[in-house]
């Protein structure tokens, strides 16, 4: 029963409940969408799909892998010994992301412009770290 007072730790834990939600969202809606509409992913960034095999990586690492990932993290949403090594590996995950996103920025001539590339290196960057706040 609440008292009403601050308890930093229900504040942690809901925290902790919203990152992992927010998560589950962010993959699982890749996932969805690189499933349904596979060109929609590199339409994003300004690219085409213009193969079979390129319609097929698409949905398979944007898609499966979203969708695998999500399902971890929603599996372990109130398991905290998983939910540790869930969210450490989802946040390293997105962490390389974004490293690749930078490393691509430091190495191309022709950089992209801001959209889409700056805000999704900001929400990987943000939730990747947001993952590794490590379990109390």
């Amino acid at each position: 029963m609440s008292t009403g007072a601050w308890d930093p730790e229900a504040q942690y834990l809901g925290a902790m409940r919203r990152t992992t939600w927010t998560a589950v969202g962010g993959f699982a809606g890749m996932g969805a969408l690189a499933l349904a509409v596979p060109s929609a992913i590199p339409r994003l960034f300004g690219a085409q799909m213009p193969t079979a095999a390129s319609r097929n990586e698409v949905r398979a690492v944007y898609g499966g892998f979203g969708i695998a990932v999500a399902t971890l993290l929603a599996a372990t949403a109130h398991d905290p010994t998983a939910r540790t090594w869930v969210h450490r590996v989802a946040g390293v995950s997105l962490l390389g992301m974004a490293a690749g996103r930078l490393v691509d920025l430091a190495l191309s001539a022709d950089r992209p412009g801001f959209w889409p590339v700056g805000p999704v290196l900001a929400g990987e960057t943000a939730l990747g770290a947001a993952l590794l706040v490590p379990e109390r």
